[in-house]
């Protein structure tokens, strides 16, 4: 039986952390997608997306691989900044000191070595038409990994 991709898993481990941290988002608001954006409209909530992964020195059996996992965070426009955009800043900090120079939490797998995230504050670039009506962030957890060069099965 194969193993799940390393990229997935990770990105459903941000996903249920995520939903663990009692975010000033509904859990129903926290999603996996593939941008935080579709065509006309931008999901409201917290979208977790797959950035391009970048490879770094490994040892000579294995590469160590950053998978990143971006993050972006997405209030409707209000007067008050305590509403919107206080509500990012209230989650960003959270991830950052959950995920920031530590392991992913909860991955475990057979096929690659955790090292440690970092987390950074940035991500794809949204059309500027979308912050007009919204208060956005984003972050981007790096997610490293050791992992041997042909598969090991």
């Amino acid at each position: 039986m194969t193993s799940p991709a390393v990229f997935q898993v990770s990105l459903d481990r941000v996903k249920a952390t995520l939903l663990g941290l009692n975010l000033p988002f509904g859990k129903g608001q926290i999603e996996i997608r593939k941008l935080p954006w579709d065509r006309d409209m931008i999901y409201p909530g917290i979208t977790i997306y797959p950035m391009p992964e970048r490879e770094s020195r490994g040892t000579c059996g294995r590469d160590d691989i950053g998978y990143g996992i971006g993050i972006a965070y997405v209030r409707p426009t209000t007067r008050n900044l305590s509403e919107g955009l206080g509500d990012i800043v209230t989650a960003r900090q959270r991830v950052r000191r959950v995920f920031h120079n530590k392991r992913l939490p909860g991955f475990e797998s057979d096929d690659c070595h955790v090292m440690s995230c970092k987390v950074i504050g940035s991500g794809v670039e949204i059309p500027k038409e979308f912050y007009a009506s919204n208060d956005i962030g984003q972050q981007v957890i790096w997610a490293w990994f050791r992992e041997y060069r042909t598969d090991p099965t």
